[in-house]
């Protein structure tokens, strides 16, 4: 995990890498694509995405949680209905 100034662990480092690790989100190079949205050319440049993008963060974020046999969370749930 990243330990960020001003914002502790990140959130979107972690989610990223697992969603890498969970072929969620491809990597190519440098450029991390989900499906056929380009997340950026870099991590850094992925990760910014991602807080950017607090919808689609929240899909990664649930597809992973479902890859890891886990509920995904009420909160977010609410917020993708």
């Amino acid at each position: 995990f990243d330990i960020m100034y001003n914002e502790g662990i990140s959130r979107s480092g972690d989610v990223l890498d697992l969603a890498v690790e969970h072929e969620i989100v491809t990597k190519r190079g440098a450029f991390y694509s989900f499906g056929d949205t380009r997340l950026g050319q870099g991590r850094e440049n992925a990760k910014i995405f991602l807080q950017e993008n607090q919808d689609l963060f929240i899909v990664i974020e649930n597809q992973i949680l479902e890859a890891s046999n886990l509920p995904p969370r009420a909160e977010r749930v609410a917020a993708t209905a």
